[in-house]
C-alpha cells in the first residue's frame, strides 16, 4: 500500500507546482506518520522551488525540524550522523533562515563532542596550556548557545502545551501532539549536552558559576527539587532509560567538581543502588573516582580507588578496566613532575591483574613512564618481570629468564602480594614460567600450585593451565626420581577433581596410566622399603607405598585383597608416625586410601571409627577431598550399623558436594535410606519432605528431560517416587505435571498410567484422569484387579466431567457384572454408585 502511495505522492510533487499541493501533500504525509516519505516529499519541494519564496522557507524549516529528529536518533552512529550533518548543511547554505532552533541545538552537539574531547585531552594532560585555551573558549561559547537553545525549545514546548489546552479541533490537536513528541526529545537532549557542556566549562576554567549552572540543568532535566540527595530513594530517580541515567552521572561529577565529596559519594551510591542498565551502573567506582580526579581531590579519589579493588577479582569488564586507566593517567597527568604513586601502584596493579597489558603499555608509552627493577611496589616489580619474561620468550635466553625470575620474586616479597591473592598469583604463574625454562622444576611447580589455587575462583581457565603446568614439572621429576611420582599422581588427581572437563585431565590420566603400566608395583614397593627413616625422601617413599599397595588393591580380588588390606593398615600406621610435616591434604588422601580398603575386610571396627574422627578434623580444612571423605565415612558408617553417624555424612553430600562424582551415588543411598525411613515413620510430615526433597534432587541429577525418561529406567523410577512423594505431601499439581511427563515418555507403561490416573484426579483435573482410566480399561483384561481399579475410576472422573453419561456406563457396569467384582471391589462400587442413583 505504501508503495503505491509513494508513487502517488511523488506524482504530486512533481507534476502540481503550486506551493499549495505541496502543502496538502505534506500535511497528508504528516498525519499518517509517514516520516520518510515526508523528507523526501520536502527535499524534492525545497529543491525545486524559490529559496526566498516565504512558503519554500517555511518547508525549508519543516525539513531541518525533520533533519534535527532524526539526528537525535542517529546520535550514536558516527557515520549516520556525519551523512545527515551533511544533507543539513547543504540545506542551510541554500536557505539560511532553515537553520531552526530544533536543528541548531543538533548541530551544536558536534560541536560539543570536540570540545568534550579536548576537556578529555587537557585533564589527562594538565600541563598543556594551548588545549586549556582552545577547550575553555570551545566550551564558554557552547556553554551559552546551548544554553540559550535549552531554553527556546523548553519555551516552545511550553507554548505547545498551552495551544494544546485551548484548542478543541481534533486535527489541530494531532498536529500539536506530533510537534511535541518531535519537540521534547530534542530539547531534553540540548538540556543534557548544556549541562555537560557547562559542567567542562567549569572544570576546566575552574568556574563556579558554570557549575552551578551544570547543576540547575541537571536538576531540571532530572525533575529535582532542592530536596537532599540523602532523602531521595534510588528507585524515585527512574534511570532506566541511559540518556537520564548519564544526566544523573553529569550531576554527581558536578557535586565532585562543587567540593560536595559527601554529597557526591551519596548520588554515586544511588546510582550503584538504581535500575540504570547493568553496564552503566558497572561503571560506578570509575565515575566516582574520575569525578574526584578531575575536581584535583586526589585523597579522596585514592579512598574510593582502593575501596573498590576487592571488587576487580570478578575480572575484567569495561568499567573497571576504565577505572583502572583512569587511575595511571590521574597519576601522570599533572601538573608537576611528582607522580601519585598509590593511584598508579592501584590502576597498574588492576590492569595487570586483569591481564590488560596492551592497555597499560599504551598508558606506560603516552606517559613514558620508566620501569625498572629499582623502583619499590608490587606492581613496578612486576611490570619490570613480565617485560624481561616477554623478551625471554623471544630471545629463549637463560640469563635474561633469571633476570625475570629475580625481578618477579621481588614482586612477591612486595606487601601488596601478601594481600592481593588473584594479582600475585598470576605474577607467580609467571614466576613458575621463568623456573621451568630454566629447570627449577620443583621449585616451578610449587609455584603453579599456589598459582592454581589462587586463580581457580576468578581465573580458571588461567587456574587450569597452572594446574596443567604443576602435574608436567612432577612429570619431569618422577622420571629421574621415585620420590616425585606420589607428587605427580596427587597433581594429576587435582587435575581431574577441579576440572573434569579439561583436556589437561585426560592428558594427566593418559601419563599417569602409561607410568603405571611400565611400572611393576611389587618391584616398587621393595625398592621404595629401602629407603631408610634418616633419609630426607622417607616421608615420600611411605606415602608411595601406600598408594603403590592402595592401587594394587584395587584391582585385586578374594583373599589377595583381604591380604592387601591389613597390609595397606600397616603401611598407614608407619606413614602416619612420620607424616607431621605433610600437608593435611596429603594425610586425608593416603587415610582415606587406608580407611576404603579396611572396610571391604572388614578390619576392626573401633580402629576405622578412630581413623574416621581423625580423618573429620583433616576434612574440615580442606575442601577439595571433604566430598571424598563424607563418601567414605558413610561406607564405613553403614559396615558398622550405625544409621545416624551415616545418615549425618549422606546429608553433608546431599548440601555440599552437587555437581561432584559423589552426588549421584549419595543420593542413590539417601533414596534407599529414606524409603526405610518412610516406611518406619508413616506420615510424619518432615520424613516425608526429606524423601520428596532426595527424590527432586535425584530427578535432576539423573534427568527429567523427554529423551532421558525415554531411555533411562533410573530416571523414570526417580521421578515416579517424587511424583509419589508431591502427592503424599499434598503437591498435587507438581504430582500431576511428573505424572504427564512419565506418561509421554511411556505412554503403555501401566504403572505410569495408574499413577498419572490417581494424580490426575487427586489435582482435580478429571478429563485428564477419565482419558488415563479409559486407556487402562481398554488395555485390562475383564474382571482383573487392573481393570476394575480402572472401571471405578472411570466413574468416579464421569461424575465430574459428564454426569449423565456416567449414569449410562454405571448401569450397563451393573448389567454386566451384578456382583460389582466381589467382596473386595463391592463397597467402592457402591459408594461411586450412589452418585448416579440418587435422585
Amino acid at each position: 500500500m505504501f508503495v503505491g502511495l509513494a508513487v502517488v505522492l511523488f506524482a504530486a510533487a512533481t507534476d502540481a507546482r503550486g506551493d499549495e499541493e505541496s502543502h496538502s501533500v505534506d500535511q497528508l504525509l504528516k498525519r499518517l506518520g509517514l516520516t520518510h516519505l515526508r523528507t523526501v516529499h520536502l527535499e524534492q519541494v525545497v529543491d525545486e522551488s524559490d529559496p526566498s519564496d516565504p512558503d519554500s522557507i517555511e518547508m525549508a524549516k519543516q525539513l531541518a525540524d525533520l533533519y534535527a529528529a532524526e539526528m537525535m536518533q542517529a546520535a550514536e552512529e558516527a557515520s549516520k550522523y556525519e551523512r545527515l550533518l551533511r544533507r543539513v548543511r547543504r540545506l542551510i547554505e541554500r536557505i539560511p533562515q532553515a537553520k531552526t532552533d530544533s536543528l541548531e541545538a543538533m548541530m551544536l552537539q558536534a560541536d560539543y563532542r570536540r570540545a568534550e574531547a579536548l576537556s578529555g585531552e587537557w585533564l589527562a594532560h594538565r600541563d598543556d596550556v594551548e588545549t586549556r585555551q582552545k577547550a575553555t573558549n570551545l566550551l564558554a561559547v557552547l556553554a551559552t548557545n546551548l544554553g540559550g537553545q535549552y531554553g527556546r525549545l523548553a519555551a516552545r514546548i511550553d507554548r505547545l502545551h498551552a495551544q494544546l489546552e485551548k484548542s478543541d479541533d481534533e486535527s489541530e490537536l494531532k498536529n500539536i501532539e506530533a510537534e511535541l513528541a518531535s519537540v521534547r526529545p530534542i530539547a531534553a537532549q540540548t538540556g543534557f549536552f548544556a549541562g555537560w557542556a557547562n559542567y567542562y566549562h567549569g572544570v576546566v576554567s575552574s568556574s563556579k558559576p558554570s557549575l552551578a549552572k551544570a547543576r540547575q540543568i541537571f536538576h531540571q532535566l532530572l525533575s529535582l527539587d532542592n530536596e537532599p540527595y540523602d532523602e531521595l530513594e534510588a528507585e524515585w530517580l527512574a534511570l532506566e532509560s541511559p540518556w537520564r541515567a548519564r544526566t544523573w552521572i553529569g550531576l554527581c561529577l558536578v557535586e565532585a567538581a562543587m567540593g560536595e565529596e559527601r554529597m557526591a559519594a551519596v548520588c554515586f551510591r544511588l546510582l550503584r543502588e538504581s535500575a540504570a542498565p547493568a553496564a552503566i551502573r558497572e561503571q560506578t567506582d570509575y565515575w566516582h573516582a574520575q569525578a574526584l580526579m578531575n575536581a584535583s581531590s586526589w585523597n579522596a579519589a585514592e579512598a574510593v580507588a582502593r575501596r573498590a579493588m576487592p571488587r576487580l577479582s570478578d575480572g575484567a569488564s569495561q568499567g573497571k578496566v576504565s577505572l583502572c586507566t583512569a587511575l595511571v593517567r590521574g597519576a601522570y597527568c599533572g601538573p608537576g613532575p611528582i607522580p601519585r604513586d598509590a593511584l598508579a601502584e592501584m590502576g597498574m596493579t588492576g590492569l595487570i591483574s586483569m591481564r590488560q597489558w596492551s592497555v597499560l603499555q599504551e598508558v606506560i608509552a603516552e606517559y613514558q613512564v620508566e620501569v625498572d627493577s629499582d623502583r619499590p611496589g608490587f606492581a613496578w616489580k612486576w611490570i619490570h618481570g613480565h617485560r624481561l619474561r616477554e623478551k625471554a620468550d623471544a630471545k629463549r635466553d637463560a640469563a635474561t629468564y633469571r633476570a625475570a625470575r629475580n625481578s618477579l620474586e621481588a614482586a612477591l616479597s612486595e606487601k601488596q602480594a601478601k594481600s592481593d591473592l588473584g594479582a600475585a598469583s598470576q605474577c607467580r604463574a609467571e614466576l613458575a614460567w621463568c623456573q621451568f625454562q630454566l629447570g627449577e622444576f620443583e621449585k616451578a611447580a610449587v609455584n603453579y600450585g599456589l598459582a592454581s589455587s589462587g586463580m581457580e575462583r576468578n581465573s580458571p581457565r588461567a587456574s587450569e593451565q597452572a594446574a596443567w603446568m604443576e602435574f608436567v614439572c612432577f612429570d619431569k621429576l618422577a622420571r629421574t626420581q621415585t620420590r616425585f611420582v606420589s607428587s605427580m599422581r596427587r597433581a594429576a588427581d587435582s587435575l581431574q577433581e577441579r576440572f573434569p572437563m579439561s583436556e589437561y585431565a585426560d592428558k594427566a590420566a593418559f601419563a599417569i596410566r602409561r607410568m603405571s603400566s611400565n611400572r611393576d608395583p611389587k618391584s616398587a614397593i621393595v625398592e621404595l622399603e629401602r629407603v631408610p627413616r634418616s633419609d630426607d625422601g622417607y616421608l615420600n617413599a611411605r606415602r608411595d607405598i601406600c598408594q603403590l599397595r592402595y592401587t594394587m588393591w584395587r584391582s585385586a580380588e578374594g583373599s589377595k585383597k583381604t591380604s592387601l588390606a591389613r597390609s595397606l593398615k600397616a603401611d598407614w600406621d608407619r606413614y602416619w608416625t612420620v607424616a607431621k610435616s605433610e600437608s593435611v591434604s596429603s594425610r586425608l588422601r593416603v587415610g582415606l586410601w587406608a580407611l576404603e580398603a579396611a572396610i571391604s575386610v572388614p578390619l576392626d571396627p573401633n580402629w576405622t571409627r578412630q581413623l574416621v574422627a581423625e580423618l573429620e578434623m583433616f576434612a574440615a580444612t580442606t575442601p577439595e577431598l571433604a566430598a571424598d571423605f563424607h563418601y567414605i565415612a558413610q561406607m564405613e558408617a553403614a559396615v558398622r550399623g550405625n544409621a545416624n553417624e551415616r545418615g549425618r555424612h549422606l546429608r553433608w553430600l546431599l548440601e555440599n558436594a552437587a555437581g561432584t562424582r559423589f552426588e549421584l551415588p549419595a543420593l542413590i543411598v539417601s533414596a534407599k535410606q529414606v524409603e526405610a525411613d518412610v516406611k518406619a515413620a508413616g506420615d510424619d510430615q518432615a520424613v516425608l519432605q526429606r524423601a520428596y526433597d532426595t527424590y527432586r534432587k535425584l530427578s535432576e541429577r539423573l534427568g527429567s528431560d523427554l529423551e532421558t525418561l525415554r531411555s533411562k529406567t533410573n530416571a523414570r523410577v526417580a521421578m515416579s517416587r517424587l511424583a509419589y512423594f508431591a502427592g503424599r505431601l499434598g503437591k498435587n499439581i507438581e504430582a500431576a505435571n511428573l505424572s504427564t511427563k512419565l506418561v509421554e515418555a511411556q505412554p503403555k507403561s501401566r504403572e505410569a498410567l495408574k499413577q498419572a490416573c490417581q494424580n490426575f484426579m487427586n489435582a482435580a483435573r478429571y478429563e485428564e484422569a477419565l482419558q488415563t482410566a479409559r486407556t487402562l480399561l481398554r488395555g485390562a483384561k475383564a474382571g482383573t484387579d487392573t481393570w476394575y481399579e480402572s472401571k471405578l475410576n472411570q466413574l468416579r472422573c464421569l461424575k465430574h466431567v459428564n454426569r449423565e453419561t456416567g449414569g449410562k456406563v454405571w448401569k450397563q457396569f451393573l448389567l454386566l457384572d451384578p456382583k460389582m467384582g466381589g467382596a473386595e471391589w463391592r463397597g467402592r462400587f457402591e459408594e461411586v454408585g450412589k452418585e448416579f442413583t440418587a435422585r
